[in-house]
């Protein structure tokens, strides 16, 4: 059974490793943060996306340096084996949930196990063959390499539950009620409105890259969704948010408050991207994906939105690891903006416009294109420039514009012909995963056993260098028929009181909050 600590002595606690005394301060007692999105669920183990603020109430066991080697986080000490085959985490006494329970090696066990079966990214799990405890230590036994394992107990959809917890509720009430280890736990949240999170007083990190290792400094945050940029530019004004977390451009440049500091920063790397639908015959056709893929002037793009977004030339982009830039030149060689090749292979493909309305047609068919989107900005904005240089090549794209969670459901039962989607992560195995997991249509070369057979031998490559390698055919194959089209990857715009100090952005995906107050 677990000992229960009473909230009132967490300020007493001396931590055994390196015998540090945890200061029980706090600097503020409430802070007003914003995001755009609302969540879409608590317990981000049965989510494959969450928000940067969810990593206020849920720490990934591990934290990852810039060439994916594991380092401690919730875990005090990262031990691997010389084979790779054993890893070893530990994870001290004096670490407590929101609920006063320690934190103990069973909880991260069965919190395992669980992501194991009910994890969108469960497959980044399975060279674990058995885990076990021993004392404080929780001993992963894996059948190999894989720096997908690695980047998996780094991110933040694994999180660690009160076992108890686990045992005790179902699925459909952890998605909403539940309590990861965090910095701080959700108190109340209102859908579309809001969401209070309370500060976990019996908290402990061994992060390496923060400074505050106890108790958050600020005693509540509220954090408000607001997707409206007038209406979050207003509130920011009015002095009724204090930190505002991926702002639009368009909202930024309306802030006038004197103490609001704007800044522009790489967070999570991203790859914006246009995803068609294989199974309608107008993007079935290769000659109109290439001819996407010439039309395309992505500096313009980006020159619409204040240039706060950056060209993409491939899908693992410069902040994700084992970036190859290599590939990325080969890319802009073969697929350069070229409004006459696009007009050209359309040509040849038998698209022609012959009533004159600047809109090509082929057996019936039209170049009418369903592209459907989130509701956000730069989406919105860049959206209506591919609208206006397609349409330059014969190509009408009309622009369904839905709400940005439910845009992703649209293209997931296949009711759309093209579309925007996005995925963030520094970890370029996943990235290639996310293709053959979600794009399971995709006519790759060599065929999809082929794809997923160089997917596994990059994970389980132990060589950085030959990661990156490894990357370029895996690109190659992708692109050759531009199976998805990479457009650009974002920045990301945060707006702060002057007297509030901000989060720590690594630029490699990984954001904390631990220093904030």
């Amino acid at each position: 059974m677990k000992r229960m600590l009473s909230l009132l002595l967490t300020a007493l606690l001396i931590l055994s490793v390196g015998q540090v005394a945890l200061a029980d301060e706090v600097v503020r007692d409430s802070i007003v943060m914003t995001e755009m999105s609302e969540w879409w669920g608590l317990d981000v183990t049965q989510l494959d996306g969450s928000s940067f603020m969810q990593t206020l109430i849920g720490d990934a066991p591990v934290s990852l340096d810039g060439n994916g080697e594991m380092g401690p986080l919730i875990a005090s000490e990262v031990k691997v084996s010389d084979e790779g085959h054993t890893i070893t985490l530990t994870f001290p006494e004096g670490m407590y949930f929101a609920s006063g329970e320690q934190l103990e090696p069973e909880d991260v066990i069965a919190s395992l196990e669980r992501i194991q079966k009910v994890s969108p990214f469960a497959s980044q799990y399975s060279t674990i063959t058995s885990m076990e405890a021993d004392g404080r230590d929780v001993i992963l036994h894996v059948d190999h390499y894989s720096a997908d394992l690695y980047a998996a107990l780094a991110n933040s959809f694994t999180t660690i539950m009160d076992k108890d917890e686990l045992e005790a509720k179902s699925d459909d009430e952890l998605l909403w009620d539940c309590h990861p280890y965090g910095a701080y736990s959700c108190e109340e949240y209102v859908p579309g409105s809001h969401a209070v999170l309370k500060r976990n007083p019996g908290y402990v990190t061994y992060n390496p890259y923060v400074e505050n290792k106890g108790p958050a400094y600020i005693e509540e945050i509220t954090i408000r969704f607001i997707s409206e940029d007038f209406t979050l530019a207003q509130e920011i004004n009015a002095g009724n948010v204090n930190y505002a977390m991926a702002v639009s451009r368009a909202c930024a440049d309306q802030v006038a408050r004197e103490n609001a500091v704007v800044e522009n920063r790489q967070a999570i790397p991203s790859v914006n991207y246009i995803e068609f639908n294989l199974t309608d015959p107008v993007m079935s056709d290769p000659a109109v994906r290439l001819a996407f893929a010439h039309a395309i002037n992505r500096e313009e793009l980006a020159s619409l939105v204040n240039d706060t977004v950056a060209p993409a030339y491939c899908y693992v982009t410069e902040k994700v690891r084992n970036h190859n830039a290599d590939y990325e030149a080969h890319y802009r060689e073969t697929f350069p903006f070229d409004l006459e090749k696009a007009k050209a292979l359309l040509d040849e493909a038998g698209w022609v416009d012959t009533d004159g309305d600047g809109v090509r047609e082929k057996d019936g068919q039209t170049l009418n294109v369903d592209f459907v989107l989130g509701g956000v900005e730069p989406d919105q904005t860049i959206a209506q420039g591919l609208q206006l240089q397609l349409f330059e090549a014969g190509i009408m794209l009309n622009l369904n514009i839905q709400d940005d969670n439910y845009h992703y459901e649209v293209m997931a039962n296949g009711e759309f012909q093209a579309g925007f989607s996005r995925f963030g992560t520094a970890d370029p195995v996943m990235l290639m995963q996310w293709v053959l997991n979600y794009f399971p249509s995709f006519d790759f070369v060599g065929g999809e056993e082929a794809f997923m057979a160089a997917v596994d031998a990059m994970a389980t490559e132990q060589d950085s260098a030959k990661r990156t390698e490894m990357i370029y055919d895996l690109e190659e194959i992708c692109n050759e028929t531009q199976l998805i089209i990479p457009v650009y990857t974002t920045t990301t715009t945060t707006v702060r009181d002057d007297d509030l100090t901000g989060p720590l952005f690594l630029g490699n995906g990984f954001v904390y909050f631990n220093d904030m107050k």
